[in-house]
């Protein structure tokens, strides 16, 4: 599909194909080495890692004339995730007892096993540095949700990248609650935040307590990318 940002300049949607299985794995890296460096800090062993996880026909593409990757944004449901761990392939990357933490991890974080009947999950949002500030990210949500007929969409939101909401919030995600997670000293953040939109209508915002302080959707500000796992 043919589009334009909000500069007038033209890129394409598409679905992904084999074709941009090392694309995706490399802007996954690009875009979220922060949360993989306690795995890694060898980017290319990293995209080795990921590289035969990925189900490229669960992501959208933004890609420029000559076909260059510019953004990704994926869909999971309870039947089809837009990556499946191999935690036998995780565990021989590394040496014990790292690789047996790392396979047990990243099983974890990409089971999207629980997920309801209807539920459509967002995640690995991401746009290329060069691209960020006009609006790929946000026609990518919004091909995503409208091409599509879950019931309804959710996503997370880590600690730390609250301002990616008010993005979220411009396509119909609302705060919904914030849990804790496992494993925090290893992951780095303590909470995830919980969206979700409706594909009939806006859900009411929710306000979420923290300490003494409401952190809301309202006052963050935009960002170009979320977290691998947006559950």
């Amino acid at each position: 599909m043919k589009t334009e940002d909000k500069y007038g300049k033209t890129f394409y949607i598409k679905r992904g194909s084999e074709a941009e299985r090392e694309d995706l794995a490399g802007l996954l890296v690009e875009a979220f080495y922060g949360m993989m460096k306690p795995i890694t800090h060898n980017k290319a062993k990293l995209r080795g890692l990921f590289l035969p996880y990925i189900h490229p026909e669960r992501f959208l593409i933004a890609a420029d004339a000559g076909d260059k990757v510019m953004g990704m944004a994926a869909l999971s449901d309870r039947e089809d995730p837009c990556m499946t761990i191999d935690e036998e392939h995780a565990r021989s990357s590394f040496f014990r007892p790292k690789g047996y933490i790392v396979g047990r991890i990243l099983q974890a974080e990409f089971d999207r096993s629980q997920l309801k009947k209807g539920q459509g999950h967002l995640e690995c949002v991401a746009v290329a540095e060069p691209y960020q500030k006009r609006g790929i990210a946000r026609r990518l949500l919004e091909e995503l949700t409208e091409e599509t007929d879950y019931r309804f969409y959710t996503l997370d939101v880590i600690e730390g990248n609250e301002s990616v909401m008010r993005l979220y919030e411009k396509v119909g995600f609302a705060l919904q609650g914030r849990s804790k997670v496992s494993l925090s000293l290893l992951k780095g953040y303590r909470y995830e935040y919980q969206m979700k939109k409706l594909p009939d209508g806006f859900p009411e915002k929710t306000a979420v307590q923290t300490g003494n302080e409401a952190s809301s959707a309202k006052t963050a500000q935009s960002s170009e990318a979320t977290p691998m796992r947006p559950s």
